[in-house]
């Protein structure tokens, strides 16, 4: 049974105010991803927040820029303190008070796409005392993308379908494909899954699996790169070369069946920039991207972590009905478990779709029109979050009409929302 979560959000947004000791921002509250955008920058900050030099200036770095190694444990710990004291001691308090101040289990969501906190280890945030927070078990650390329509999850009778794509192009360091493949395929092969493997793909051999085959959850392993800001998947090129997919070009060629990205770094060979990954999974809201599951930095090269997570990844997954938050929970517990490396930390959900629930498994047969009215309703959803997130871009620049308009598609969207709940 899918468990509920109570949220609370940390939105963290570029400040006017200036610090020649480190990057500053603002820092928020919210107990829902919609109040994002009612309350947006309207609402008073909680704190100002500055992240000094010397930390992302520190080895193994603060930022995304963090070398491909694991993290060890002594690494982790140090830097989950170094971001503890960055925060505001009300906030502290909030993250590590009686469990009895929140119904259980808590979800605390790190929003900062844009600045140079998007690119900060949250997974390792700890004040010291016991596990770090994302360990705990009242508690769910997770990363968001806020939107402001929550999609329904779309209903998966009987299999679920999961298309795992691998590549090896020879202008990176070569992997060994099929280690890869086996630390991810091992529960795949049981129900309720059903996967075919894409190797070598180009994309448009990628685009034409994904639609020939439909799958609910794509699966990416393998090296990833930063070109213009933006994360990219390195893929095969035509001429036997490479051939670069940014977050843009992947989300036109996704079906509406793909509510769960997997991106999986490699770990039996140097990823050539695992930084890519991260920046392809922290896309803009104005990309129709569906959540994330991905690795944040280098994971141990045995791929004990690997097979631990995704084992028990895609068993929560199955048995909680589509629950990723549970199902990345379990990942890490069992990450944390298979090595005294701090491979359970590069192990990161970006929720895209504001309850990371996209997917509702179950046994039953669903009605042709129950699933045309869910398909309508992500249509209608990721039209009015698009516009959403385009006013709140604007602010107080936003003309009328396009208000006007934001308020007619939210009336459409929150009936197709209401018909399918």
């Amino acid at each position: 049974m899918t468990p509920s979560y109570q949220d609370t959000i940390l939105q963290f947004t570029p400040s006017r105010s200036r610090s020649g000791d480190g990057t500053v921002a603002e820092l928020r509250l919210y107990d829902s991803e919609a109040a994002v955008y009612e309350g947006g920058s309207r609402e008073p900050p909680v704190g100002i927040v500055t992240v000094p030099r010397a930390l992302l200036n520190t080895e193994p770095s603060m930022a995304r820029r963090s070398s491909r190694d694991p993290l060890t444990a002594t690494q982790a710990r140090e830097l989950g303190n170094a971001l503890f004291a960055l925060l505001p001691a009300d906030v502290q308090g909030l993250l590590t008070g009686p469990e009895g101040l929140f119904e259980l289990p808590r979800r605390i969501k790190v929003s900062a796409a844009g600045t140079v906190f998007d690119e900060l280890p949250w997974e390792t945030l700890t004040d010291g005392i016991g596990n770090p927070l994302a360990l705990r078990s009242g508690l769910r650390l997770v990363r968001t993308v806020p939107v402001r329509f929550a999609a329904p999850p779309l209903s998966v009778a009987g299999t679920a379908r999961v298309l795992l794509v691998v590549t090896n192009p020879r202008d990176e360091k070569l992997l060994d494909a099929n280690r890869e493949i086996e630390a991810v395929y091992q529960r795949l092969t049981q129900a309720p899954y059903e996967v075919r493997v894409l190797e070598n793909a180009t994309s448009r051999a990628l685009a034409e699996e994904l639609h020939a085959f439909s799958p609910h959850i794509l699966h990416y392993v393998g090296h990833s790169g930063v070109s213009s800001g933006e994360g990219n998947l390195i893929l095969h090129g035509a001429d036997g070369g490479t051939e670069w997919l940014c977050a843009t070009d992947l989300s036109r060629m996704l079906p509406l069946t793909v509510r769960l990205l997997c991106l999986g770094t490699c770990f039996t060979a140097p990823n050539y920039d695992p930084t890519g990954l991260p920046r392809f999974a922290d896309a803009p809201a104005s990309q129709a991207l569906p959540t994330c599951v991905l690795n944040r930095h280098g994971v141990s090269p045995d791929g004990a972590s690997v097979r631990a997570f995704w084992g028990h990844f895609y068993e929560t997954l199955a048995a909680t009905g589509g629950d990723v938050t549970e199902a990345v929970q379990a990942g890490r517990l069992a990450a944390h478990g298979a090595t005294p490396l701090a491979d359970w930390a590069s192990f990161s959900l970006v929720v895209r779709d504001d309850t990371a629930a996209g997917l509702r498994l179950q046994a039953g047969g669903l009605a042709e029109e129950d699933l045309g009215a869910q398909i309508r309703a992500q249509f209608a959803s990721r039209f009015a979050n698009q516009m959403a997130h385009q006013v709140l871009k604007l602010g107080d620049e936003a003309g009328d009409d396009l208000l006007k308009a934001l308020k007619q598609v939210s009336s459409e969207a929150s009936e197709f929302i209401r018909q399918v709940k």
